[in-house]
């Protein structure tokens, strides 16, 4: 089995914890400097972060956004009493696309939601711009856009409030941030939160485990504990509120998360670099239509997305998988392998003609050329 993604989690890492002091503090400074905000409010997910955020807003209308994502990115918009206001993608880097934006602007417009889809970025300054001079509110969702970049301008440093995900290429074990200069939708935020309790230390040890675990996939014994543990978790999970699922990291999770955020530069440059490289391997061979490298973009591939027309998401990533190699589509829930559009619309033509060929292949930090040519063979074989 090729698998998805590596944890990068390590047994000395939790050895290395019991010496962490004021991790909190610390990953507070960490994302200070990292967004150039002011203040930061963790959480305990990018999900509660942006929930937390159109609460702290105190305003409801439509949020401008992206349709192809995952259900995850607009539940805090539908659960905060928001409408999402989908608009068409660019085929190439998959985010939505900025030249659509203004014409969407209606008198319930009351935000713009940028969602760095698969550690693309956006051009966060040209929608900043347009959210100014409509008086918008800008969220940066940056759950896969974390060390991604665009014309020298780092994902989550632009928009008015930028949230994150410790998870993902942060490499940590549950966790989210809120990041703002707003001083009142920061306080709004932390008296929210300050409702809810800390998260259980039973589930940051089942978390350790399966990191621990998802670190050592390419060996058979390994896999099967890690594909055990997620079975069983699978069936105990709430997707259905956010309001009921959120806590606070306990001092656990943060002496963890803070040990790996400092992983975070050596990693997304090794993600930066296997993800060029596979890309024009898999451009050369016709395997792949999106991510043409141009507008000067660093690409941090939280996420690996490919689409052809010559792929079905419904029938091929099931087939992916059946071959070894560990592919998604939209979701990353435990074997679900396809997720049903979120939009109907018939103005949505390239999100209507990507969404069934869109593929998520695996891509990690050891992925070797012979990994990649046992991917690249497995879709030729589609």
């Amino acid at each position: 089995m090729i698998p998805y993604y590596s944890p990068n989690l390590e047994i000395l890492t939790i050895l290395k914890s019991i010496f962490v002091y004021k991790s909190d503090q610390k990953i507070i400074d960490f994302y200070k400097k990292y967004s150039g905000k002011k203040y930061i409010l963790i959480t305990n997910s990018c999900r509660t972060s942006l929930y937390l955020s159109y609460i702290a807003y105190k305003k409801n209308g439509e949020v401008i956004t992206s349709p192809l994502t995952c259900k995850v990115a607009i539940a805090p918009i539908l659960e905060s009493k928001n409408k999402p206001h989908y608009i068409d993608i660019n085929p190439n880097i998959l985010n939505m696309d900025e030249d659509n934006i203004s014409s969407s602007i209606n008198k319930n417009t009351i935000a713009i939601q940028v969602i760095h889809f698969g550690g693309i970025a956006c051009d966060i300054k040209k929608i900043y711009d347009i959210a100014k001079r409509h008086n918008l509110l800008m969220i940066e969702d940056c759950a896969q856009g974390f060390g991604a970049e665009h014309k020298g301008i780092k994902a989550g440093t632009v928009g008015d409030i930028c949230c994150f995900s410790m998870i993902k290429n942060a490499h940590g074990i549950g966790g989210g941030i809120l990041a703002t200069n707003d001083k009142k939708i920061y306080e709004t935020a932390r008296r929210e939160l300050s409702k809810y309790g800390s998260s259980s230390i039973v589930l940051t040890l089942y978390r350790t485990i399966r990191n621990i675990l998802g670190t050592r996939r390419e060996i058979g014994f390994y896999n099967y504990l890690y594909n055990s543990l997620l079975k069983g978790r699978g069936k105990k999970r709430n997707y259905k509120s956010i309001a009921k699922n959120i806590n606070k990291p306990n001092f656990l999770d943060l002496k963890i998360n803070y040990l790996q955020l400092n992983k975070t530069d050596k990693f997304n440059e090794l993600r930066h670099v296997i993800g060029e490289e596979f890309t024009k391997k898999l451009q050369f061979l016709g395997l792949m239509k999106n991510y043409h490298f141009k507008d000067k973009r660093k690409n941090s591939y939280t996420k690996f997305y490919i689409h052809s027309e010559n792929y079905s998401s419904k029938d091929d990533i099931g087939k992916l998988n059946q071959l070894g190699i560990e592919a998604r589509h939209l979701e990353h829930k435990y074997n679900c392998y396809y997720q049903d559009k979120l939009a109907s619309s018939e103005d949505l033509k390239y999100y209507h003609q990507i969404h069934d060929s869109l593929i998520s292949l695996p891509l990690y930090e050891k992925m070797d050329d012979k990994i990649q040519n046992e991917i690249i063979s497995a879709l030729k074989r589609l």
